[in-house]
């Protein structure tokens, strides 16, 4: 227990998703209390073949101190845009501005479950998914169309049925950290971090995106197994974004 109230978790399921040829579903399991009631609760699904292999998989989890919400299931994260976990997401920090756009969703037809700014994120990208995925949008391009809306401070992953095998992270204002295993030297070569060398002090608009400073491409020591990616830059929004097979 390293100060936490409640965990969760979501990562891909066993069955196609009935509305998709193509997608799996999102099994989204969330717990009050500590890291074990949550491994608990996962252990006890049905339906799932835990023996079975995948060509993909991907997931998420996180564990949460209540900045907006009280300690329960409902308001632990993940987050998710809707009952078929379409899109699902992990957040530390504060959206300030959270408040208008739960009432532009509200308006829009959108029910919200929790008491967090995060699950006004996640149904943020999901309202916008909806409007233009007709375009063939990427994951990265849909959540810098996201993320240009949200004022504060954040660091978000994300997941989604709609773009199997990918994940998009993303943060403005508080740091990041990413760890990427690795079986050879050049295993993680194709990773873009993008940071910022602008020492002026000039902050992006806050429905504006900034173009990418840098970009660098990461290389794993022979001596090493993981290579970390760190982002605590906070004058520009950074994205991050990886297939994982």
């Amino acid at each position: 227990y390293r100060g936490y109230d409640s965990s969760g978790i979501a990562f891909d399921g066993d069955n196609v998703n009935e509305n998709s040829n193509s997608e799996r579903t999102c099994i989204l399991v969330r717990q009050k209390g500590k890291v074990e009631e949550l491994e608990h609760a996962v252990k006890i699904l049905s339906g799932i073949n835990w023996e079975g292999e995948y060509t993909v998989h991907v997931g998420i989890a996180h564990t949460r101190w209540a900045t907006h919400g009280e300690p329960n299931a409902v308001n632990s994260h993940p987050q998710r845009s809707d009952d078929l976990n379409q899109f699902v997401c992990v957040h530390n920090g504060i959206i300030t501005n959270y408040k208008d756009i739960k009432q532009y969703l509200t308006n829009k037809g959108y029910r919200f479950e929790s008491e967090t700014d995060t699950e006004v994120v996640v149904k943020l990208v999901k309202y916008l998914y909806d409007k233009h995925k007709n375009e063939n949008i990427t994951f990265q391009k849909l959540i810098e169309m996201a993320c240009s809306q949200l004022e504060g401070a954040f660091a978000l992953l994300f997941k989604s049925v709609h773009y199997p095998g990918e994940l998009c992270a993303t943060r403005r204002g508080s740091p990041m950290v990413i760890g990427v295993k690795c079986a050879d030297q050049l295993g993680a070569n194709h990773i873009p971090v993008m940071f910022s060398k602008d020492l002026r002090g000039v902050f992006t608009p806050p429905l504006m995106i900034a173009d990418p400073i840098t970009a660098d491409l990461a290389f794993t020591p022979n001596d090493r197994s993981i290579e970390y990616f760190f982002a605590s830059d906070a004058r520009h929004e950074q994205i991050l974004q990886t297939p994982f097979h």
